[in-house]
């Protein structure tokens, strides 16, 4: 029998399964109050998803992970968002999304802390605690160094304190400045405005000494000024008393360094205002206008999609749409396919046609509410 006509057969048997679930997806729609057009749709969509993908062991298998990560959600919410920020920490814009899932589920995400932060997101009570790795400029080998001065000599009293004892890797004006401008050194109660006037200055300093002790030329003072906080090595720079920089500055700085807001939002507490204007938040905006993926493999092997474009054809049900179930996906339309592809390109080609009906219909809803006119497809602007 062709490769082909085995396919076919396959695709039928699986429709006549997929089937037999319509009226249980029904009934389990329409008493959780879906209209009718609503589950109509979201069928058209799992209809052509059902020719590829309903294999039982590749079912099983998402069935558990699913499982999993909800069930961590669930009951372990702050161990699992740092994880989760964890593994994207390289990635502003997924990290982004998650910190605000985080101020969603009334997680706060405290800023990095030179006394308390590890290499990775780490859960502490309710709340989670910035990553020193995640600060730009910061690396492993000087996070090692934190870490490994902090449990030698125990928590840091003040930004001398810190110089003194941290290894002279730590010592480095770029990485220095980073976790300044963070609010790694906040805890100590200084203004970071008046630690970076001083903090080339207290590097300097504290770089020379370092390397004269690591040849073994001791200060000729050292150890006598031990209870004055400067860690025995009879230096200490004094941090002027100056005004903090404004708000926008801080919070300008703080993103630099992290690529993201933390300690606070330039739009925090007007959320309410901005919701009222829109129909989707970012994410969800930025999941819409995703070019649509190339099937093609490694060699160019038809049918198959490459890896990196893996998570945005195979993207998971998660995207609300207006006037439809909140489990809707958004698929692009994919271009047309070599020979051998067809049948997988046409059903996808339908599920597009679907959602692109439902975009029309939502944005004619739209313009009519406004009291305005909007040209549908096809028309002149």
């Amino acid at each position: 029998m062709p490769p082909t006509t085995c396919a076919v057969r396959w695709a039928r048997r699986r429709r006549r399964s997929l089937d037999k679930q319509y009226a249980g997806f029904q009934a389990g729609m329409l008493e959780r109050g879906y209209p009718q057009k609503a589950i109509d749709t979201l069928w058209e969509i799992l209809l052509p998803f059902s020719d590829y993908a309903f294999n039982k062991s590749h079912s099983a298998a998402y069935g558990v992970i699913t499982y999993w990560t909800a069930y961590l959600k669930a009951n372990y919410p702050t161990e699992y968002m740092a994880a989760l920020l964890t593994s994207v920490k390289d990635d502003k814009d997924k990290m982004a999304i998650y910190l605000n899932e985080c101020r969603r589920m009334k997680i706060q995400v405290l800023p990095p802390d030179v006394n308390e932060s590890a290499h990775n997101f780490t859960a502490v009570g309710r709340d989670i605690r910035f990553g020193l790795t995640a600060v730009r400029n910061v690396g492993s080998n000087v996070v090692d160094g934190i870490v490994a001065s902090r449990r030698e000599d125990d928590r840091f009293a003040d930004f001398n304190d810190f110089l003194s004892k941290v290894p002279a890797t730590v010592c480095n004006k770029r990485v220095i400045d980073s976790l300044i401008k963070a609010g790694a050194f906040d805890d100590m109660k200084h203004k970071r405005r008046a630690l970076v006037a001083i903090h080339e200055t207290a590097v300097d300093q504290y770089v020379d000494i370092k390397r004269n002790e690591a040849i073994g030329q001791d200060s000729l003072f050292a150890g006598l000024d031990d209870d004055e906080g400067d860690g025995g090595f009879g230096v200490s720079v004094a941090i002027p008393d100056i005004d903090e920089w404004d708000k926008m500055t801080l919070l300008g700085h703080e993103r630099e360094m992290l690529g993201l807001y933390v300690s606070d939002h330039p739009l925090l507490g007007l959320e309410h205002v901005l919701s009222n204007g829109t129909d989707c938040t970012i994410g969800q905006a930025r999941h819409r206008r995703e070019p649509p993926a190339q099937l093609h493999g490694h060699r160019g092997r038809p049918g198959h999609l490459h890896p990196a474009q893996d998570h945005q054809e195979r993207r998971p049900l998660g995207h609300r749409h207006a006037g439809g179930p909140r489990g809707l996906d958004r698929r692009a339309a994919v271009p047309e396919q070599p020979t051998g592809s067809r049948r997988r390109t046409s059903s996808r080609t339908r599920s597009s046609g679907c959602v692109a009906r439902l975009d029309t219909e939502r944005e004619a809803s739209q313009a009519a509410r406004a009291g305005g006119h909007r040209p549908g497809p096809g028309q002149g602007q």
